[in-house]
């Protein structure tokens, strides 16, 4: 067994502290503005930090006292822990019914969202039933068996509702089937699916047609449809090429919606500018390369899918967020890992971080890597 890998331990480092400031900046008026968080700056950040002391604390657990081996046998039960508590937020009592929404459990006064843990959780069980079936080429039975389990999810997911989350879902299916040789056949029937699932959104879902129009004309609806990503188009412009300087942002006080959360890359942008954006989006680029490369390292087929899926998961996710924030894609909800305040998502965030360096520990040297194992299209 070899040595933790400390690169990905400084990468989360970074990535923290960049949170926990822009985390502070972005809702300190926010908060003391509403008696709905006691008039305390500090009332987010306090929460930021609770779940980065919580995350945290599983991270060197998993790194530290499991073994890759205790990680696959209990994906599957990590995997129906999850699919119960996504059912659970339905149940009056324990799951609370926002204005309509149930993406929540509540028990002894602390909230969570299972909607996060569950994406790692199908990582890890994808990675385990595929590499199970190393030897045997994933036809048809097997890609069905892999889309009920995800589709159970998805549709759990989706039924909060939580849309876009629901087809984040079956995305990371797609790529754990890609990597794991599916066949393109299969690729076909998978993609039909997501592509199904967005044309049912679209026709049943007033909201998601209301973003798509949003997205592709933000200005004939500019005080309603369009108002959120024009504002972060402000945003991004009035930082320019190096900032209005930390704490500066005009955006963030009245008219940027969820500044903390789903657009903080636009506060990053505004108060840094290009160069500060252009750092965050390098860190993930970075840990993308560094992680594919990692899994080239991973001496088995399951190390390889879990560290390359745990990899794509958090990147994707950052992917479809600054996407969002940029104005290259429709408003998703998906948060930017380890930055947007959110403490499920921390949690969840720095939970597979600790599984890559659990996994950090079995890889080869550099020059003793295997090759890659995501030979699709067969």
């Amino acid at each position: 067994m070899g040595e933790t890998d400390i690169k990905l331990i400084y990468w989360a480092a970074i990535l923290l502290g960049v949170g926990c400031v822009f985390v502070y900046s972005s809702s300190a008026l926010l908060a003391q503005r509403s008696a709905l968080y006691g008039h305390e700056t500090s009332y987010f950040i306090r929460k930021q930090i609770l779940a980065g002391v919580i995350g945290t604390v599983i991270a060197v657990y998993a790194a530290t006292c499991l073994s890759w081996k205790h990680i696959e046998r209990l994906s599957g039960v990590f995997l129906a822990a999850s699919v119960a508590c996504l059912a659970l937020v339905f149940v009056p009592g324990i799951g609370p019914d926002v204005a309509g929404v149930n993406r929540w459990i509540r028990v002894a006064g602390f909230s969570f969202q299972p909607a996060e843990p569950a994406k790692l959780a199908l990582v890890l069980y994808l990675a385990k039933f595929i590499s199970d079936r190393e030897s045997r080429w994933i036809g048809g039975k097997a890609t069905l068996k892999i889309l009920m389990v995800s589709g159970l999810v998805s549709f759990l997911v989706y039924k909060e509702p939580d849309y876009s989350a629901a087809i984040f879902v079956m995305m990371l299916t797609l790529l754990m089937l890609f990597m794991g040789g599916i066949s393109w056949a299969s690729i076909g029937v998978t993609l039909s699916v997501i592509l199904a699932m967005a044309a049912y959104g679209l026709a049943t879902k007033s909201y998601i047609l209301n973003r798509l129009k949003a997205y592709l004309k933000p200005l004939e609806d500019p005080t309603s449809r369009g108002f959120q990503i024009l504002q972060s188009y402000i945003a991004l412009g009035r930082g320019g090429v190096d900032g209005v300087g930390l704490g500066n942002s005009l955006q963030k006080t009245s008219m940027l919606p969820e500044p903390h959360t789903d657009f903080i890359y636009a506060v990053i942008g505004e108060e840094t500018g290009f160069l500060g954006a252009a750092a965050v989006a390098v860190l993930f680029l970075a840990f993308f390369v560094y992680g594919l490369r990692l899994a080239h390292r991973m001496p088995n087929f399951f190390l390889k899918l879990a560290t390359a899926g745990i990899v794509f998961m958090i990147t994707l996710q950052a992917l479809l967020n600054m996407s969002v924030v940029t104005g290259l894609l429709p408003v998703t909800g998906e948060p930017l890992p380890m930055i947007s305040a959110g403490g499920t998502s921390l949690v969840s965030t720095l939970a597979a971080i600790g599984c890559l360096l659990c996994f950090s520990r079995e890889a080869q040297p550099p020059d003793q890597g295997t090759p890659p194992v995501w030979p699709a299209g067969k």
